[in-house]
């Protein structure tokens, strides 16, 4: 918040003492970083610094509460200028800064809180944010975290609101599929409380293999009317190869439905099999249609603590074709329709069923909680999470041919379309996962013992979560697997300040401290 009173004479120093005293609370009431500190009758709030006769009294609304100096700080021209139009996308503007030598990703704060999740920080707009600051990573103690990651703390607007309607359009350069999406979006920032509200409605269309320039495979041996095959992949029969003057491994099934049961019209064209192109009835990309919603809200729950709560969920649908089903149907020497003198092969596909289809609906279920206050001049604050997200999909692999051979075993004719009643068993795989996690974790902070180079921080962690996994599918080879994790664990760790350049102690060296962590 900044705020900055000077006052020059002597005479309205009790006058600027209220004056002071009146601005620092409202910055405190104004900043949930502030929330658990109130309880503290022994902890100042603003730094307040005698110089002469003037009084200085500085509040920063929201500042990470460390002596740590941040290596990157962006005001609110310096995030406009990114041109980030999302909180993602100013992540990943700065992403550079926020990453540890060692790679691991930041830790968020909201002026200078833990969240539950990065959802609370992410539905933000950009607009609402005053200030980002990064810290490096031996600031994490102090949020109950290892040295290991740096922290990134978003400071948002004492007062701000926004309703927001986007939509977008978006195609292929060479055309064939593209994707819509809108969105509507509430944000109010008022009074230490905090609320947003999304909604996303997304569509994309299916990118099919006839958009593309693709042609089918020469060795795929299937096609609509069908091509014959021996059965050993080899010479297809003797009396064929006798009539077209050289050894056939395939012939297509002659158009003219007449002309099947003479041998004479398949040596016409032998060893040149006919194509047929898939690309109308296979997708390359699926149809995909999707739905997310989402809430923030924060606010003092008691004059002591205050807490946020985020919900979201997400679902969405992809819907995708693989094209015919094909079929290799043994054709027996003794069937009345083949002009063969030994069991061949037929090759097709099966245009006069369905088409093989696949889907896929996904469902995404987040909840989060954060509490924080103080008791006996601690800070605490909890924060708790459960994630659900679950998957269902259905694959056609096939079409099952035991009826079909049976029937053509039995004298059926295996050259014409096939009775609808041959072809109703489908191979479908149904196949349903589950992934569920849970976690809670609790820190706790104080600064005990003021020395000479400052404050000493001790922090305590306490920290547990459960995950579970259930999979299963049903088809020809079913299978079912369950698994489960659980972890509790807790640790404190401490931060004695050695040398201080502000307080005066060994400022030549500059700031130096001791920090140390045990985990159990």
């Amino acid at each position: 918040m900044g705020k900055f009173m000077r006052i020059a004479h002597r005479r309205w120093l009790r006058a600027t003492n209220v004056l002071g005293c009146s601005a620092a609370a409202l910055a405190l009431l104004s900043a949930p970083a502030a929330w658990a500190q109130q309880a503290e009758a022994t902890e100042p709030g603003p730094q307040a610094e005698e110089v002469g006769s003037d009084i200085v009294v500085i509040g920063r609304r929201g500042s990470a509460v460390t002596d740590i100096a941040p290596v990157l700080e962006m005001d609110a021209d310096a995030i406009a200028a990114t041109g980030a139009a999302t909180v993602p996308e100013l992540m990943q503007a700065i992403r550079g800064a926020t990453q540890s030598p060692s790679g691991g990703e930041p830790i968020f704060l909201l002026n200078a809180q833990r969240v539950s999740s990065y959802q609370e920080i992410g539905s933000l707009p950009p607009e609402a944010i005053e200030k980002v600051e990064v810290l490096p990573e031996q600031a994490a103690l102090r949020f109950g975290f290892p040295p290991t990651r740096r922290v990134v703390n978003f400071i948002t607007k004492a007062r701000f609101r926004q309703i927001e309607v986007k939509g977008s359009a978006t195609t292929t350069t060479r055309w064939g599929t593209a994707t819509q999406k809108a969105n509507l979006g509430l944000t109010r920032l008022q009074a230490g409380g905090r609320l947003t509200l999304g909604l996303e409605l997304r569509r994309s269309d299916p990118l099919y293999q006839s958009e593309r320039d693709l042609v089918p495979d020469p060795d795929i041996p299937f096609d609509s009317i069908g091509n014959i095959t021996g059965v050993t992949d080899g010479e297809i029969d003797p009396a064929l190869s006798l009539a077209a003057g050289q050894t056939v491994t395939i012939a297509p099934l002659p158009v003219a439905a007449a002309d099947r049961n003479n041998l004479a019209a398949f040596a016409t064209s032998g060893n040149r099999a006919r194509l047929f192109d898939v690309g109308l009835y296979d997708t390359l990309t699926p149809r995909n249609e999707g739905i997310k919603a989402e809430a923030v809200m924060a606010n003092r729950i008691s004059e002591t603590v205050a807490g946020s709560l985020s919900l979201s969920a997400e679902h969405s649908r992809d819907r995708a074709q693989s094209g015919p089903a094909t079929m290799r149907l043994l054709v027996p020497a003794t069937n009345p329709y083949s002009p063969f003198t030994r069991p061949v092969i037929l090759n097709r596909y099966l245009t006069e069923a369905a088409l093989l289809r696949q889907s896929e609906a996904t469902t995404t279920l987040h909840a989060g909680v954060t509490l924080r206050g103080a008791i006996a001049g601690w800070r605490w604050d909890f924060t708790g999470v459960l994630d659900h997200k679950e998957r269902a999909g259905r694959n056609d692999r096939g079409i099952s041919l035991d009826l079909a051979n049976a029937a053509i075993a039995a004298g059926a004719n295996p050259f014409g379309p096939l009775d609808a009643a041959l072809l109703a068993a489908r191979l479908t795989d149904d196949t349903r996962f589950r992934t569920r996690t849970m976690g809670a974790k609790t820190v706790v902070n104080n600064t005990p013992i003021r020395l000479p180079a400052g404050q000493v921080t001790v922090t305590g962690t306490v920290e547990a979560d459960q995950m579970s996994a259930v999979s299963g599918s049903r088809g020809p080879s079913p299978s079912n697997l369950s698994l489960g994790r659980a972890r509790i664990e807790g640790g404190i760790a401490i931060d004695v300040p050695l040398t201080s350049r502000r307080e005066k102690v060994l400022p030549a060296i500059g700031d130096l401290s001791l920090n140390a962590s045990v985990n159990a």
